[in-house]
């Protein structure tokens, strides 16, 4: 018997751009049979749009709260969703090389005078 799909909207603050987050997000991902995926966001954080059976995603969620590589998660926000649009994979949307530099430039800027 398959486990139902689920999908969890997750925002995960803290040091998360400029840091190979979403990289490792993918990662993460990838072990656990996660599609979805992932993108810096304005504010600083990282958006992920993820989907899996609830066991997957549980473990998929407590491994990004464990800071992967050089991140610092400090906070993560879940909610769950219904699955609008099925995955095939688990993908990193980028905006763009220098768009996606300089929202990682301003949240480590921010981080660093402690307005994050």
């Amino acid at each position: 018997c398959s486990s139902a799909v689920m999908q969890f909207k997750i925002k995960v603050h803290g040091r998360v751009q400029g840091v190979f987050f979403r990289a490792n997000a993918k990662k993460i991902a990838d072990e656990f049979g996660i599609k979805g995926s992932v993108r810096n966001e304005d504010d600083g954080s990282v958006l992920i749009i993820a989907q899996g059976s609830k066991n997957e995603l549980e473990k998929f969620v407590e491994k990004i709260k464990e800071s992967p590589g050089a991140s610092r998660v400090e906070d993560v926000t879940i909610s769950k969703e219904k699955a609008e649009t099925k995955f095939e994979d688990f993908q990193i949307i980028r905006e763009g090389l220098w768009a996606d530099k300089k929202k990682a430039l301003r949240a480590l800027r921010n981080g660093l005078l402690g307005k994050a």
